[in-house]
């Protein structure tokens, strides 16, 4: 199986997860919210 042409790869966006996923309000694409913060930071080391 090869690799899919980028015009044959379709995402299903509903209205409730593109509100879910929205990024507007962050400076940088990278940044994290409060919640999504809350989910990794256990995985994090802690600062020494």
């Amino acid at each position: 199986m090869g690799l899919r042409e980028p015009d044959e790869i379709k995402m299903a966006w509903t209205e409730t997860t593109q509100a879910q996923y929205r990024r507007e309000g962050l400076e940088y694409a990278s940044d994290l919210r409060d919640a999504e913060w809350a989910l990794i930071a256990s995985l994090t080391s802690e600062r020494k």
